[in-house]
Parts: C-alpha cells; sequence; structure tokens
C-alpha cells in the first residue's frame, strides 16, 4: 500500500544527488554494456540487446574508419584518431562477435517469451573467480557485490593498464580503464539506490501501521514505539468517521502483493 503522507511529507530526497544519480544513469550505459559481453553470459534481453550493441559498436568503428583514411593527417581536429589503429579495430570486431553470440545464445524472438525468464536480468559472471583467486591464495568471501564493484572493474583496469603501457594499443588501454571505473561506479550506485528503495518501503510500511493505529484503533500517539516513532501532523481528527475517512485518503491501496 501507498502512504502519500510519507511520499509528500517524510520521504527525502536530495535533488542535487538525483540529478547526478539520472546523468549517471544515462552515463554507465555504454561502459557496462561495452564490458558486460566480455564479463557475462546468459543476460536477459532487456538487459542486453543486439540493437544497442550495434549502435554502440557502430560508434566505437567510427574511429577506426577515420584512421583508416588517415583523417589525422589532413586535420587537427580529428588528430586523435591516429591513436585508434589496427588494434582498436580489432577490438571493435571481437566485441562485435561477442554480442551477436550473446543475441545467438538469447535466442530472442518477437513474438514467443518464456515468462518464467527476467527480462533484466545481468547475466551470470563468466570467470571463475573462486578458482582464480584460490590460486593466489585468497579466500574472501564472494559477494556479487564484492565482484561487481571490485573484481570484474579490477581485472579489466589492470588490463587496461597494461595495454596503455604499449603504445599501439594505448587507446583500447584508455578505454578500458575509464569504462572498469564508470562500472565499479554504476554498481555502487545501483546498490545504493536499492537500498534506499528497500528503506523506502520498510518505512512506509511503518506508517502505515502506525497511521492505522493512531486512526482507526486506538492507540495514542505518544504510546507509538520510541525508536520507529513518526512525524504525525499537530492536528487529528476526533471523529472517528473522520479519522477512517483520512486513513484510507493517506494510506492508498495499489495492485499487486503488498
Amino acid at each position: 500500500m501507498q502512504n502519500l503522507y510519507f511520499r509528500n511529507v517524510i520521504k527525502r530526497e536530495n535533488p542535487i544527488l538525483k540529478l547526478i544519480s539520472g546523468l549517471g544513469q544515462i552515463l554507465e550505459g555504454p561502459p557496462r554494456l561495452l564490458l558486460c559481453v566480455f564479463l557475462r553470459k546468459d543476460m536477459g534481453e532487456r538487459h542486453f540487446n543486439i540493437a544497442s550493441a550495434s549502435t554502440l559498436g557502430f560508434a566505437l568503428f567510427l574511429p577506426f574508419v577515420f584512421y583508416i583514411f588517415g583523417a589525422y593527417e589532413n586535420s587537427a581536429l580529428l588528430m586523435w584518431t591516429r591513436y585508434f589503429n589496427v588494434i582498436w579495430g580489432l577490438f571493435v570486431i571481437g566485441f562485435m562477435a561477442m554480442s551477436y553470440r550473446h543475441h545467438k545464445e538469447q535466442g530472442f524472438s518477437l513474438t514467443r517469451y518464456d515468462f518464467d525468464k527476467f527480462s533484466l536480468h545481468e547475466g551470470r559472471h563468466n570467470l571463475p573467480w573462486e578458482r582464480l583467486l584460490s590460486r593466489l591464495n585468497l579466500n574472501p568471501e564472494l559477494t556479487p557485490i564484492l565482484i561487481e564493484i571490485v573484481l570484474e572493474p579490477l581485472i579489466v583496469f589492470i588490463a587496461g593498464f597494461v595495454l596503455v603501457v604499449i603504445p599501439f594499443s594505448r587507446a583500447v588501454g584508455v578505454v578500458l580503464i575509464l569504462s572498469s571505473i564508470a562500472y565499479s561506479i554504476s554498481y555502487i550506485g545501483a546498490y545504493w539506490r536499492s537500498r534506499n528503495d528497500l528503506l523506502d518501503k520498510n518505512d512506509e510500511g511503518i506508517m502505515n501501521r502506525q497511521f492505522a493505529d493512531v486512526l482507526i484503533g486506538d492507540v495514542e500517539i505518544p504510546d507509538l514505539p520510541e525508536n520507529t516513532r513518526i512525524k504525525m501532523p499537530p492536528i487529528m481528527p476526533e471523529k472517528k468517521e473522520h479519522k477512517k475517512r483520512l486513513y484510507n485518503q493517506i494510506v492508498v491501496e495499489t495492485m499487486g502483493v503488498q
């Protein structure tokens, strides 16, 4: 059930952080897509789709086209394309090949879908992290947070750093380093948003129960539990029918599992 009083009065939102989070969600898409085709498998069709991968692949391939035609020799504005050489072209081809492989594994059909599947599933991890870490005599507790925020971006960052040191693969290395950082930050943001959403639902449920106690039951506001007491309005109706009508206007029934 939705509690309109909670959403309009109690709920805390920082508009600046909300704006930054929104911009981050827009910018995090390409780096995560670029890396997930190498790091994940069995992704949901709405988490990964060939149309988005093809668009990104086309954008990544353009600098290589400029490099082939020597655009950096004729225009100062395109000097940066001299780093996007054959190694870059092979990297983009590898990205597109992996994308096509994922697309074939999904078995996409416009008219059929297995509704037991979660279409936004982020996929299973490609690398056997437990075995890899045990060979390094490391035995941390492997959690999705550790893998997605630390291990996956770390291995990409290291690979990018190695490629940056090699002059002819510098472009690939820089892109991998920047993508690994964006990948890690995006998962930090995702976990933070999910945590806040869960706390909002919990707080909203507490408010629903307390409004029911005060407006429908016989509990007085001072008798509510101290550690969960909410900021009640300074005025309350005295008549029972007014209280019940007010409760029904504040706590709105919604469809679905409550």
